[in-house]
This record gives C-alpha cells, sequence and structure tokens, in this order.
C-alpha cells in the first residue's frame, strides 16, 4: 500500500475569496458591509473562490442576509437586506459571520442531499422528515460555529460580551 499524498502544510495559505461588488449598491451602504464582511472571511472555506456582494431592500423570508453558494463552480452570493442596516455594528457583524460559516458547511449539505437522492423510493414522509432534521442540525451547528468565531473575534454574541 502506498502512502497517502502528503497534505499541503502551512506553505499554501488560504487565500480568501475574490470579491465582486454589485454595482448597484449604494456608495453609502457599501463601507458598512465591508467593515463585517472583511474579518468575517478568515472563516470561509477554501472552496470558495469568488464572493459576489449584493444589496437588496428586502428578502424573500424577511431576513437581514442570506448566502447562496455554488460549490460546483467555486463561488457564493451573499446577499445583504435593508433591515441589517438598523442592527448595531456587532450585530451586523455576527450575522455577516454566520452566513459566511454557511459556505464552510456547505459540502456536508450537499453530501445530505446526496444521500437522500440515492434512495428515491424512500416515501415522501421519510424524506422530508430527513431534510427537517438535518436543516435544524445544520443550522444549529452554524450558530454554534457563528458564536465560537465572534467569540474569538471579541464580537458580542447575542447582545451578551464575548
Amino acid at each position: 500500500m502506498r502512502d497517502p499524498q502528503p497534505v499541503p502544510g502551512p506553505a499554501r495559505r488560504h487565500m480568501p475569496p475574490v470579491l465582486a461588488w454589485d454595482i448597484g449598491i449604494p456608495p453609502n451602504i457599501r463601507p458598512a458591509i465591508e467593515t463585517a464582511l472583511h474579518p468575517a472571511l478568515a472563516a470561509a472555506p477554501s472552496w470558495c473562490g469568488e464572493l459576489s456582494v449584493f444589496y437588496q431592500t428586502a428578502g424573500e423570508n424577511g431576513g437581514m442576509a442570506e448566502m447562496f453558494m455554488h460549490p460546483e463552480y467555486r463561488r457564493a452570493s451573499l446577499y445583504v437586506y435593508a433591515p441589517w442596516l438598523a442592527l448595531t455594528v456587532p450585530e451586523r457583524a455576527e450575522v455577516v459571520q454566520h452566513e459566511v460559516v454557511h459556505l464552510a458547511v456547505q459540502p456536508m449539505k450537499n453530501a445530505m442531499d446526496d444521500l437522500l437522492e440515492a434512495f428515491p423510493d424512500a416515501p415522501p414522509p421519510l424524506q422530508q422528515w430527513a431534510r427537517k432534521q438535518f436543516r435544524r442540525a445544520m443550522e444549529g451547528a452554524v450558530c454554534d460555529l457563528t458564536a465560537a468565531v465572534c467569540r474569538a473575534r471579541g464580537l458580542m454574541v447575542d447582545g451578551g460580551p464575548p
């Protein structure tokens, strides 16, 4: 049996994704997004080579921000919505960090989707149940990881001290 390929060491540095800013972002809003986003990118996974950033007045679910991921293309899109601006600076940072952490766990979501597709004859209620359980577990993990990263960054989390 051959030895596995060596794991790249510290000589190969992880590079944050290249940012592609939508030209429709108002010039007075972009600095607020940049302030929250740049430090958060330390948690971006290596699969994400480009991150497009957008600003819109509202999202579909009334959220503050949302990440759309396309690992097969090595890119993602961050949408920041107007209600995000009403948050404090630490709260904004936490929301953006949460979305960046979603990038890091996306491969696990893809694995779950692939697993469910491998069993197309499974009863729909079972598939719905499995998706619901996985989503709860995944979102819980993202929240916990976000809190840990925010504490490490010295940010307030959920209004409390780091």
